[in-house]
């Protein structure tokens, strides 16, 4: 192998590395410990214009954006995840009101894939709704 494609390979690896070192740091819980090592070298860094740029590329997390793009796609990502969770709640409430409320006695003709007798003194379900016979 040439000098080129150890350097490639030894770059690859070390991008990999530093990749798996961030998903520890995030993950661990001496994570406030990193930052507050790290919030004193992100403003070394951004003191000098020589260095200013690298805040952006070390860690940009950690950095407060100033960017109005930024801060939409953050703003609505965090609107996009509230509305799933209510949606999925609103899902979860629905299913198992249903699943665990009494319902009708409904007797089916499997052959024939017909409906053959809805007891309507049974308790429907809590929308009021006859559940649908499974064929």
């Amino acid at each position: 192998m040439n000098l080129r494609g150890k350097i490639v390979r030894s770059s690859i690896t070390i991008f990999y590395l530093l990749i798996g070192l961030e998903i520890i740091i995030m993950i661990s819980p001496f994570a406030a410990y990193f930052y507050a090592g790290y919030g004193p070298l992100l403003n070394a860094l951004y003191a000098f214009p020589a260095t200013a740029w690298l805040t952006g590329f070390f860690l940009p997390h950690a950095v407060v954006s100033e960017s109005d793009m930024l801060n939409f796609v953050n703003s609505f990502g965090r609107t996009l995840f509230s509305l799933g969770i209510i949606a999925f709640l609103i899902g979860a409430f629905q299913i198992y009101t249903v699943k665990h409320l009494p319902l009708l006695r409904v007797d089916v003709d499997t052959h024939k894939s017909q409906v053959l007798n809805v007891d309507k003194t049974a308790p429907r379900n809590y929308w009021g709704q006859v559940p649908m016979p499974a064929f």
